[in-house]
């Protein structure tokens, strides 16, 4: 017997994206082609993601094998219909954090300049 995503031709596990539905949705039921209809989109957006963020790192340093999560934001951000996609999305030690003056740490007074002060 073969699953749904063997007949699909799919790499991903459709039968987890139907529980997964059925868990967020509330529906006890769920139409059989749903869940092969979001896998395959899913596997499709994954792809594209691996595929930009692998060219991204062979530019960036060639013979390196390893694509690091700053190197799928990177190239997240860098393609149109990706960044519009995931706008409100933020990856786990790939995002840099970009702090304004106010948010910066005090720096703490000399002893010597705070000893004058208080004479």
């Amino acid at each position: 017997m073969k699953s749904k995503s063997h007949r699909a031709g799919l790499s991903l596990p459709a039968a987890r994206v139907n529980r997964a539905m059925k868990k967020s949705s509330g529906l006890p039921r769920i139409g059989g082609s749903a869940p092969i209809y979001l896998t395959a989109v899913l596997e499709y957006v994954v792809a594209e993601v691996m595929e930009i963020a692998g060219n991204h790192t062979l530019a960036a340093k060639p013979g390196r094998k390893r694509i690091t999560p700053e190197d799928i934001v990177l190239a997240v951000r860098g393609d149109d219909e990706l960044g519009k996609l995931f706008k409100n999305v933020s990856v786990f030690a790939g995002d840099k954090i970009k702090m304004g003056g106010a948010l910066k740490p005090a720096e703490p007074k000399a002893k010597s300049q705070k000893a004058s002060e208080d004479k």
